[in-house]
């Protein structure tokens, strides 16, 4: 029996290092998550020396680059300037301006604008609505698993272990639904706005992007991790009584 209790107590303390590890590892995710939530770089447009979209002419300045986060878009367009058209040895010199316009998505526009705008249409908006909705409820499961994953520390009943373990799993579930509507609303703007896609423009994933796929990544083997530790323990495999106790069914009642 001692040598059993021996073997069970080194295997609890490699599996509390490891939900230790799972942890620090979450809250770093976390982190990144949040990073890539304030940036705008989950895609990114771009036309190699500017183009003009159907919509564009030069006094709207030619396209050159865009970058679309969840929550804001930014263009770069090239701009002629005023009375700046030099000659000089037979050369004409034209001076350009390079200019970048940032504005939030509108997630909710009048239903008269929509038809108006060549940019949008309501897929697009219910695109739009998903990712920051999803974007919004992952921030607060994550929240959530990470407490129940501290918690985890003072209470070692196994079934703690389990609802820390579906939260970091419910986490990356809210993730990939981003990453997933992401990805096909691109595919559905590419089809179907040449508008947003100038002709000779060439697109791809940002680094925010990337960093999303790394947070999806850590919680779903946070999630699987705290799974495979929170398996029940019989008394004889317990490191001590304590823990034996707690993993023993609780009936509640009068």
């Amino acid at each position: 029996m001692a040598l059993l209790r021996k073997a069970a107590a080194r295997e609890v303390l490699f599996e509390r290092r490891l939900i230790l590890g799972v942890t620090i590892s979450a809250f770093i995710a976390f982190i990144i998550w949040l990073v890539a939530l304030s940036t705008d770089y989950w895609f990114v447009l771009d036309v190699p020396g500017g183009g003009l979209s159907s919509n564009d002419t030069v006094a709207n300045g030619v396209f050159l680059r865009s970058r679309s986060g969840i929550w804001r878009l930014c263009t770069t367009r090239l701009w002629l300037r005023n009375n700046t058209i030099t000659v000089i040895g037979g050369a004409i010199f034209i001076s350009i301006s390079e200019s970048l316009y940032s504005s939030y998505h509108d997630f909710f526009p009048p239903k008269a604008e929509i038809p108006k705008n060549p940019d949008i249409d309501e897929n697009i908006l219910d695109y739009s609505r998903t990712e920051a909705t999803f974007s919004v409820i992952a921030v607060f499961i994550m929240v959530l698993a990470l407490g129940f994953s501290v918690y985890t520390f003072k209470q070692t009943r196994y079934m703690y272990k389990r609802l820390a373990g579906s939260l970091h799993c419910l986490a990356a579930c809210s993730l990939l639904v981003v990453l997933e509507v992401v990805k096909h609303s691109m595919i559905y703007e590419e089809k179907n706005f040449p508008n947003v896609h100038p002709p000779g423009c060439y697109s791809y994933y940002g680094y925010s992007y990337l960093l999303a796929w790394v947070t999806f990544i850590f919680y779903l083997l946070a999630g699987l991790t705290f799974f495979y530790c929170s398996r029940k323990r019989k008394r004889e495999k317990a490191p001590d009584e304590d823990w034996a106790i707690e993993d023993e069914p609780h009936i509640i009642g009068r």
